[in-house]
């Protein structure tokens, strides 16, 4: 199994790097201030050739103390001179590892410290009391113990996948010939390029997709005692996972050779004038069962003509987010206050990400038309035609 890289918050440059070429994404964790990424828990530090030659050799032996572990030092080549003393002073404490890299070429400085950091891939995953264990060290501890089989499973088929491409192939796994129907809001079973049945409810789709599977081989008496199973705590679903919504490059139109312009300064000015496309991920109406008085939104759904009331708050994007997390929880209050620290938790990467679909259709809702009608305008034609008629 190999471990990905962990990357601090406050390092604002390089949150959305995809470092291998299966495209995951780097696990964004709260650490240090002063540490960028970390990897098989060993802190990687960066800086820069311009802050070396503003900072004094004592500062930088003073810096040295603090740091009583392994670490990774990744220096950054900004300017043109490159501050050799200080770099030697660096290098008096022994614990730390220096690299030297470019803005450009640092992605790929990565890829090579993940590939030498990471343990070897033949080393020995088993489980034991729900916890998944990678050369007898705990990794992590799940609530599901056929997610967890399934888990190990893809780890020791393909020893090469990190933990998060190995819990996406566990989900999917897992949840077999299910899939959510985001219009309708229920879960679809299909068997045979067949839609069985749909349910509003998880278990129900579970329940009935094992009875299905089932038939073939047992008669309909033991299929009655089968039916009470132990409810056990879900796995995530894949449709929500975050490798499930990657976009993937199709190369199947792609040209193997290389395009040229007479113009040398046709790609630059093709570049400059680029505009964004902004695309709707989702054609439905975004303030659905969303009622907005003055400053505030709630959040309403009218169900067998009583209407409940569920959340309230002045934000507008935090309406809509606790929104589809109940939709897809059949309006769960229970788990509202999770759903409000999910949101506070991945309110910029909400915003930035699932935001933009509600970008064209809010633009739309807030112009007014700019053709009006006015009411006098059958008086306005009668007494054109009087005037004509006088002349």
């Amino acid at each position: 199994m190999i471990h990905t890289i962990q990357v601090n918050k406050n390092n604002t440059t390089e949150h959305i790097i995809h470092l291998d070429h299966q495209e995951v994404p780097l696990t964004i964790k709260p650490l240090t201030h002063n540490q960028a990424y970390q990897i098989q828990d060993t802190p990687i530090h960066t800086t820069t050739t311009k802050t070396l030659q503003e900072n004094t050799i004592q500062e930088i032996r003073q810096k040295n103390k603090h740091i009583r572990q392994k670490a990774i030092l990744i220096i950054i080549q900004n300017t043109k001179q490159i501050p050799k003393t200080r770099i030697e002073t660096i290098k008096e404490n022994p614990l730390i590892t220096i690299h030297h890299t470019t803005p450009e070429k640092l992605i790929q400085t990565l890829q090579k410290l993940l590939q030498t950091q990471t343990p070897q891939t033949n080393k020995h995953i088993h489980t034991k009391n729900n916890t998944l264990y990678h050369d007898n060290k705990a990794i992590k501890t799940y609530k599901n113990n056929e997610y967890l089989q399934y888990i190990q499973q893809t780890l020791t088929q393909k020893p090469t996948q990190t933990l998060q491409q190995a819990e996406y192939q566990a989900q999917k796994t897992y949840y077999k010939h299910i899939t959510y129907d985001k219009t309708n809001h229920n879960y679809k079973l299909t068997l045979k390029q067949k839609t069985i049945s749909n349910h509003k409810k998880l278990t129900r789709a579970l329940q009935e997709k094992q009875l299905q599977l089932t038939r073939q081989e047992q008669d309909e008496e033991t299929l009655c005692h089968t039916n009470n199973t132990k409810t056990t705590t879900l796995p995530p679903t894949p449709w929500n996972n975050p490798l499930h919504n990657m976009k993937k490059d199709h190369q199947k139109y792609l040209t193997q050779h290389q395009t040229y312009h007479n113009n040398p300064d046709t790609i630059t000015h093709l570049h400059q004038n680029q505009v964004p496309r902004q695309t709707i991920l989702n054609t439905q109406k975004p303030d659905r069962n969303i009622k907005k008085h003055k400053n505030t939104y709630t959040i309403t759904k009218t169900q067998d003509k009583k209407t409940n009331t569920y959340h309230t708050t002045k934000d507008k994007n935090q309406a809509r987010y606790i929104r589809d997390q109940l939709e897809q929880n059949q309006y769960n209050k229970e788990q509202i206050p999770q759903y409000q620290r999910q949101y506070n938790y991945n309110k910029k990467e909400y915003q930035t990400i699932y935001n933009n679909k509600y970008n064209i259709i809010d633009y739309y809702q807030q112009t007014t038309p700019k053709l009006t009608t006015h009411s006098d305008t059958k008086e306005e034609y009668q007494q054109q035609q009087i005037q004509q008629h006088n002349q």
